[in-house]
Parts: structure tokens; sequence; C-alpha cells
């Protein structure tokens, strides 16, 4: 497999014009020895951060999803994709008869490696753009989609605002990655793509992959191959089988760092003694060498003296019917140290027995004081949640 990310004989872009055309430019920039950049505005850019590997040859410039505030650029070499391309397309069976499936923003990590997996094994790949979630689950079925790629909450968006009726079932692989995939982005898939084969897997703009497969009852996956992945202590050392700790990894996906002026160096990834990278995703680890990641600081609060992780509630909230989003956010509070705050996408129902099952289910602490129902989910273009506006629903600061 090479080691650029280059556009195989036989490749096709198809969707709207000016997205075709702005590939057609970055891979022209790129094919004459510029930067693989689909916004030309971040080609030629310095590394600020650096956290990966330094190389000479071809860069590749990606963005972060922005989550949480302004998408940071991310630049890695070519090779740090290439080498997963060969082992996905090795594992699925990947040939140029199949046909890509690309939603969200092409700039962000996720779109834009599908792109360019599809490309660079000589497939044809198409780009939803802006399009929405109705007339995108439409326009999948009518440009014959094989292979798709999707976040959690754009299967749930799809699923959301699509005829009930719709299947789609020439699509044979959904690829699922950008957060956990949760009960409701399970029953998306589904229900949308019945004769599919759905795998997940967790990675992030600056390490790729992590894990690949679809986790067991338990959560607990093997690395990605090449990964070399630890969980350690606040003081580097390696944790215990069962211990909760610090998720850092070493490997060929790495990149090199952050463009120069991307945010301050004191957030992001970090590299340790060791030349490992990390995030913050906590994770634990079973005597057998599979994990299970947490996320990132693994987002636990202390609810009158009890630890609780918003992300459990979230878990149990998308495995009720009917929701398709959901959102727990901690609001400090003197007495308690915090309270939860929930907002859900939900298509209608009795909120007060919803609040009275999950104190059931996780108990009161868990139970989130406040549960909104947002009839538009704001989404960014990376498609994951736009947690700022999120945020601003239930009057966080």
């Amino acid at each position: 497999m090479a080691e650029r990310c280059d556009w195989r004989a036989g490749a096709q872009v198809l969707g709207p014009d000016a997205l075709r055309a702005r590939v057609l430019r970055a891979y022209d920039r790129a094919g004459r020895g510029g930067d693989l950049a689909l916004d030309s505005a971040d080609c030629d850019l310095s590394v600020g951060m650096a956290f990966g590997p330094v190389e000479d040859g071809p860069r590749l410039i990606t963005r972060t999803a922005g989550s949480t505030g302004t998408p940071r650029r991310v630049i890695r070499s070519h090779a740090s994709w290439t080498a997963s391309f060969a082992i996905m397309a090795e594992r699925f069976g990947l040939s140029p008869d199949a046909r890509y499936g690309v939603l969200g923003d092409l700039s962000h990590s996720l779109s834009f490696y599908a792109l360019a997996e599809g490309l660079h094994l000589g497939t044809a790949v198409w780009l939803a753009g802006g399009a929405a979630p109705a007339a995108m689950a439409r326009e999948l079925a009518e440009a014959g989609v094989t292979v798709l790629y999707a976040t959690p909450t754009q299967l749930r968006a799809l699923e959301l605002a699509s005829d009930p009726d719709l299947r789609l079932p020439l699509v044979r692989l959904v690829l699922v990655g950008g957060g956990p995939f949760d009960g409701a982005a399970t029953r998306a898939a589904l229900r949308l793509f019945p004769l599919a084969r759905t795998e997940g897997f967790y990675g992030t703009s600056e390490t790729s992959f992590l894990t690949l497969v679809v986790p067991r009852h338990d959560g607990l996956t093997p690395a990605f191959p090449g990964v070399d992945l630890v969980l350690c202590r606040p003081d580097g050392s390696i944790c215990a089988p069962n211990e909760t700790g610090e998720v850092r990894v070493s490997g060929p996906y790495i990149a090199r760092g952050y463009a120069d002026g991307d945010g301050p160096v004191a957030t992001g990834a970090r590299r340790d003694g060791h030349g490992r990278v990390t995030l913050g995703e906590q994770g634990v680890r079973d005597a057998d060498g599979k994990v299970r990641i947490l996320g990132r600081g693994a987002r636990m609060v202390t609810v009158a003296d009890r630890n609780v992780f918003p992300a459990a509630v979230e878990s149990w909230l998308l495995a009720q019917d009917g929701i398709g989003h959901a959102v727990v956010l901690p609001r400090p509070d003197a007495l308690r140290g915090h309270r939860l705050e929930a907002a859900i996408c939900w298509r209608g129902g009795d909120l007060g027995r919803l609040r009275r099952d999950l104190r059931g289910a996780l108990g009161p602490e868990a139970t989130p004081a406040r549960l909104v129902a947002l009839e538009d989910w704001p989404l960014l273009p990376s498609g994951k949640t736009d947690l700022a506006r999120v945020r601003a629903a239930l009057a966080l600061p």
C-alpha cells in the first residue's frame, strides 16, 4: 500500500458540484507537492504544538470535531492514514466495487478520512454536503451507497428525520465512530440498513484509530492493529488489570501536532516521557488485554458525595425508545457539589415518568434535576452534537 493518500485510477467523487470541485482542487495541489487539505487556508501551516513523530515528506491537514470549542487543525503524514487503509480493506473486504457514503463537513477528520480511504482504494465516493437529514437519507438510497461512515449522532438524526418505512438494503457495511455507539444509534442502523454489518470504532483526530470492532456486552474490545495502548496511573506507572487509568498510545497512526496558533499548549494532546500520546481519555483493561474506553477524563462528577458518570446517564437515556439524542451536563451546586441537567431529543412522552424510571434504574444522584426536551437538536458540521448550544439551551455557564 502506497504511503500517499493518492487518488487511484477508477475512483470517482459523486455529489454536489461545489464539493466535487473542492476535492479535485485539493488532490491537484497534493499531486503537485502541496499539502493535502480540503480547505486551502489550511495549507502550508507550521506545527505549533508537537506530540507525534517529526517526519519529512508530504503532509495531510484535517480538523478536530470542535465539540466543545473551536476546531483545531491537525497535521499528520499521509502514511499515518494509509497504514490503516490497508487494514480496513483487508478486514472488511473493501474493493473498488464499493460505493462509499460520506456525511458531514469534509474538513473534519472522520469525513476526510472516509473520503481519502475510498479514493485511495479506487471506489466511488458520494458526498452528502450540507443536505438536511431527511434529504440525506433519500440521497443515500439514490446514490447506491454500500459502505457508510457515520457518527452515532448522524445515524440518530437520519433515523429521526426519515420516512418510517425507508430502508437502504444496498448498504452492507456501516462504520460508526466519533462517539459512543449507543442504543439509539444501534436501533437507527438496524432499521435503516437491515442487511448491513455494523462496526464501531473509537479514535481521535490526533491518534486516529484506537479500537475497532463492536464491543462485547461488557464494552471490552482489543486495540486497533498496530496500536500500542496502555493505561497509566497519574505517576506514569502501568495500571493493574481492571484498574481505571489514562489511555496512552503509540504506533504508526499518530499525528505530528497542531497547527501553530491553534489554542493554548496546556490543552489537547500531549506526549509522555515514553513517547506515548494521550488526550486524557480514561479506560480500564482486563487480564486478557482488552480495553473499555470510558471517555475523556471519564467525565466523572461528584453528586452528594457519590461519583457519577454523565456518560452512563446518557447511555441509559439513549436506550429508551423514541430518544434520538441526549446530553447530560453538570451544574455546580453549593450543597451537593454538582447536580445534573439533561437535554434530550424526544418524539414525545411523559418527562416525569422518564425521570422516575431513570431514578429507579440509576439512583437519585444520577437522576438529572432538570430534563429538557429540544425539538431541533443542534449539530456541528462534523456530525457531532454542538455542546455549546446545548449548554446555552440549559443556561449553563
